[in-house]
C-alpha cells in the first residue's frame, strides 16, 4: 500500500515530488492502536517518528513530583510527532498516548529514513530544512505556553 498521498499533507515532506514521497512510503510501518495505548514511553530511547493516519495522539509530560502526567498537545490526522528522533537518537522527552477510540499511525524509522538522506541528498536537504523548521515553530508554541 501507497502511503505518498497521506505523507504529501505532512508539512516534513513539503516540496518533496512524488516519486521521493513514493521511495518514503515503502519505509512506512502502519500500526493500529486503541485508546489509552502508549506509543512510546517519556524517557524511552528514540528511534523514529510518527505521523497520524486517523485517531487523536496525546503527548503528555511527566514532571518530577507530579501526581498524573499533564496533556501538553493532542494531535490529529495529517500531524506528525517524535520528530526529534531525527536529529539525535536520546531519549523521548514526553510520552505519546493514543487519546480516542483508536489510532492509525505511521512509523518511520530513523536508520529507514537517514539511509534514504544518504541516498538522495537533495530529499535529505529538504527534508531536514523542513524538520528544523517544524521544531522550531514547536518551540515557539511551547514557549508561549510556558510564559502564559
Amino acid at each position: 500500500m501507497s502511503y505518498a498521498s497521506m505523507l504529501a499533507r505532512v508539512e516534513i515532506f513539503d516540496e518533496l515530488g512524488q516519486e521521493r514521497l513514493e521511495r518514503i512510503s515503502q519505509i512506512c510501518i502502519e500500526h493500529r492502536l486503541r485508546e489509552g495505548d502508549v506509543v512510546f514511553e517519556q524517557n524511552a530511547r528514540s528511534d523514529g517518528l510518527y505521523i497520524i493516519l486517523g485517531g487523536a495522539i496525546d503527548i503528555q509530560v511527566q514532571a518530577p513530583g507530579a501526581a498524573a502526567p499533564a496533556t501538553v498537545a493532542r494531535l490529529k490526522p495529517g500531524q506528525s510527532f517524535g520528530e526529534v528522533a531525527l536529529v539525535d537518537e536520546g531519549i523521548r522527552t514526553a510520552t505519546a498516548r493514543v487519546g480516542s477510540a483508536e489510532a492509525r499511525l505511521l512509523a518511520l524509522r530513523r536508520a529507514d529514513l537517514m539511509e534514504l538522506c544518504r541516498e538522495d541528498f537533495e530529499l535529505g536537504f529538504v527534508l531536514m530544512r523542513n524538520l528544523a523548521a517544524d521544531l522550531a515553530l514547536k518551540i515557539r508554541q511551547t514557549d508561549l505556553r510556558v510564559r502564559s
